[in-house]
């Protein structure tokens, strides 16, 4: 045994009583895909506790939706793999051609957004994982819960657009009891998960609804609905981004905030922008007539990501994926 498990198994050891879901995910994920056993001694090395509690969280969710089948947990474990593998396959293309596969909205629509088999049982299972596994992921949900949970209104209005699984939305109705909220999503088989989170939680349709609309050509909503707006991994999906900003400023409460968040030079199965520099995804926001308050940049690479200048070094490299999330007002 290497030191690398034997890292990797002190934490199993140390946290995962406390923490069975996250222990058996970790378990189950390292042995379906034993090559990303070294990522994840990283990340359990580097957060600990609150990597395993986080977990647990998430796998709970998982765990649900999969109706608690083992052999349906595996094959979402086996669709976070595929999806890893994809993405390893994907990068190394655009490092050569500088350019994604998918070039129009309409065939990425047609492929996966209208397929609710393979929203269901890959694309949207994938993303769960990648809360707990993919290290920018894990810092996106970081800088949600330390740096827009607290700032949630007692009440009010809160919507998610694009909201996939609907774990940002429902985590913010939680932690705003007063508040009600409304999901977004071009897929229906984003939203059937979503609503299945929703409910795993009891926050049921008299407080979220949840609806099929589409930023292109404008949502069904009216300007200044939404006291806080969260739009996470959504810019890249479409050709032009700008337009996209422009409609989340424009259903946006004149007091309110927005939580965004883009990849940059990562390509995925359904990416069609390509930002170059996370400084890009911050201009748009501002010549929209954004002020951007607060930001994280989070690249997807080896190294302590903890370190300041470490950070910053691999943000500024044209070969390394990053992940740049804000948050910001009216300017």
């Amino acid at each position: 045994m290497t030191g690398a498990m034997d890292d990797l198994t002190r934490q199993i050891e140390a946290h995962g009583p406390q923490y069975p879901r996250a222990r058996r995910a970790i378990e189950r994920f390292t042995t379906l895909g034993g090559m990303f056993r070294a990522a994840v001694r990283d990340m359990t090395s580097a957060y600990g506790e609150t990597f395993f509690r986080r977990a647990e969280e998430r796998v709970a969710e998982i765990d649900h939706l999969v109706g608690n089948d083992p052999a349906k947990f595996d094959d979402a474990v086996r669709a976070y793999i595929k999806f890893c593998m994809e993405f390893i396959r994907k990068q190394a293309v655009f490092l050569k051609t500088g350019s994604y596969a998918f070039r129009d909205f309409d065939s990425m629509q047609e492929d996966l957004y209208d397929n609710d088999e393979a929203m269901e049982e890959f694309y949207l299972p994938a993303l769960m994982f990648s809360f707990i596994f993919s290290p920018n992921y894990y810092e996106f949900y970081d800088f949600f819960q330390k740096e827009f949970v607290p700032d949630l209104p007692r009440e009010g209005v809160i919507a998610e657009i694009g909201c996939g699984h609907g774990v940002y939305l429902c985590q913010s109705l939680l932690s705003a009891p007063g508040a009600t909220g409304f999901g977004i999503d071009v897929a229906p088989g984003a939203l059937k998960v979503a609503r299945r989170v929703m409910d795993f939680h009891g926050v049921g349709p008299e407080r979220c609804e949840l609806a099929v609309d589409d930023l292109r050509g404008g949502l069904a909503r009216s300007d200044g609905c939404a006291d806080r707006v969260i739009c996470c991994e959504v810019l890249e999906h479409f050709p032009a981004p700008p337009e996209a900003i422009g409609e989340l400023k424009r259903i946006m409460a004149p007091q309110g905030k927005m939580m965004v968040s883009a990849a940059v030079r990562m390509e995925s199965v359904d990416h069609l922008y390509v930002f170059r520099t996370y400084q890009e995804v911050a201009e748009m926001m501002r010549l929209a007539g954004l002020r951007i308050i607060k930001e994280r940049i989070a690249p997807l690479a080896k190294g302590d990501m903890r370190d300041a200048e470490e950070r910053m070094r691999l943000a500024n490299d044209p070969k390394t994926p990053v992940g740049y999330i804000c948050i910001a007002e009216h300017a």
